[in-house]
């Protein structure tokens, strides 16, 4: 055996021994509780609970409070259910706009469902908007529509001088 590798194998064994040993202590911490099979309640035998956001958009002329020594100001608006928010290597910003779409029975029980009324179920804008900010103030100098006619874009990633957005259905 290596004699440089002896002093990890001798932590790795030590670490081992001990988390095991921790774990079978049977003491239990503050607020650590144990269940058996019988103490739980049957599947399905509690009513569920479900609490919906309200979207609420900020009143004319005010702002969201910020900590002492921050500001908040409006970067962008007029966007459509904007989903995700990517910073690009040098500094544009890209925000993929994208909704849920649900057709025939799907989009009957929607409406029916208090989720609709947060969920914002209909069309999607399915495009990626790219606003630049060049001078770094808060304030895009443009905006513009950088790809559209996607299917439900979400994740986006610059690689190697190649953008990548993660549709619904594929790369």
């Amino acid at each position: 055996m290596n004699k440089s590798r002896l002093p990890i194998l001798i932590l790795n064994t030590f670490l081992v021994i001990t988390t095991f040993t921790a774990c079978n202590t049977g003491s239990k911490s503050a607020g650590q509780t144990s269940y058996s099979k019988d103490s739980l309640p049957a599947p399905n035998s509690t009513k569920s609970t479900t609490r919906f956001s309200k979207v609420v958009g900020w009143p004319k002329g005010k702002t969201p409070t910020a900590p002492a020594g921050f500001t908040v100001t409006r970067f962008a608006d007029g966007l459509d259910n904007p989903r995700w928010i990517y910073q690009a290597p040098n500094g544009d910003i890209f925000v993929a706009e994208s909704n849920t779409t649900l057709s025939g029975l799907k989009k009957l029980g929607a409406r029916l469902h208090p989720r609709i009324k947060t969920q914002h179920y209909g069309t999607s804008a399915n495009r990626i908007t790219m606003f630049k900010d060049s001078n770094l103030d808060g304030s895009p100098e443009s905006r513009s529509v950088f790809l559209k006619d996607l299917n439900q874009p979400l994740g986006m990633l610059v690689l190697q001088n190649y953008f990548y957005v993660g549709n619904t259905d594929g790369l």
